[in-house]
């Protein structure tokens, strides 16, 4: 096996080469015409056209006069499909690693083997990777399921090295759009009924609003203590007392005590409040708390 230290110094010569051909291997912006969600959504719908888009390598597999570069970018893969006779700057490839971003141009069309795909007419990099990817392997069972057998499953490097994670397994990818989901609906839900959302202070000069160990911290030009909140609750009630009829808010409280895998010091957390004998939705009065 190939050392980690090793792979490395490889990339890092490859990208002396590219600077040293007058290339620059981070440029700072990139025009895209179509996104690969796009391409892989509405294929049909390119055929002959010239697309122009980007994204992550994540195989690069190379058979003399004819190369294949697997692409990814927001959750979608598509296949580029580079030669030497169609492909400007062929031997420029040699250059390129898994976990490279680039840029491409090209049209759709069907391998012999039907797979849909990108005949690359051009490339450039967009951003030169220094640190190898681990490598997953991927299967697909009989309902058509992905499944990953990859040496990146240990938790604790999952959860400390998320970026990682986030390219490499798509269950994790699933549970951010999961989560980020469940909240757009929560807060949709309490913006139908009335209910504003507004923002409290993190950093409060007196915590309160539950029993808990806060974290400290201070304000150096007002030469002042300060302390992280461990709840919304007393600013909310506040708001209560300035006039709002219900208010609510999702963001972060931190409490200086116990952690595990489930429970960490810095948390999401929504709170609501609403005054009494308001009238809901139906024009009934109701009570609240």
């Amino acid at each position: 096996m190939i050392d980690r230290n090793d792979q490395i110094l490889a990339r890092q010569a490859k990208l002396t080469a590219i600077l040293a051909s007058g290339k620059n291997a981070y440029p700072h912006h990139y025009k895209l015409k179509q996104t690969v969600k796009e391409m892989t959504e509405s294929y049909e719908k390119y055929q002959g056209e010239l697309l122009q888009s980007a994204g992550r390598i994540m195989k690069i597999m190379g058979k003399g006069k004819i190369s294949f570069i697997r692409i990814s970018d927001d959750g979608r893969e598509i296949q580029l499909v580079c030669s030497r006779d169609r492909t400007e700057d062929y031997a420029g490839l040699k250059l390129l690693d898994r976990g490279d971003y680039i840029a491409f141009q090209g049209r759709c069309f069907i391998t012999q083997t039907g797979e849909k795909s990108i005949e690359i007419s051009r490339f450039e990099i967009l951003s030169k990777s220094l640190n190898p990817l681990p490598f997953p392997k991927k299967t697909t069972d009989t309902e058509g399921n992905n499944k990953v057998y990859d040496d990146f499953s240990n938790k604790e490097i999952r959860y400390r090295k998320r970026t990682l994670d986030l390219i490499l397994n798509e269950k994790t990818r699933d549970t951010f759009i999961i989560r980020a989901k469940v909240i757009s609906s929560v807060r949709e839900y309490l913006d139908s009924r009335g209910y504003l959302e507004v923002e409290t202070p993190i950093l409060q000069n007196q915590y309160g609003g539950a029993d808990a160990r806060p974290f400290t911290s201070r304000i150096n030009s007002l030469n002042m203590n300060v302390y992280l909140r461990i709840s919304n609750e007393l600013s909310l009630k506040r708001c209560i007392m300035g006039g709002f009829n219900r208010v609510y808010e999702i963001g972060k409280d931190f409490r200086n005590e116990g952690i595990d895998r489930t429970h960490n010091p810095e948390f999401t957390m929504i709170e609501f409040y609403e005054t009494e004998g308001i009238i809901d939705g139906s024009g009934q009065g109701r009570t609240g708390g």
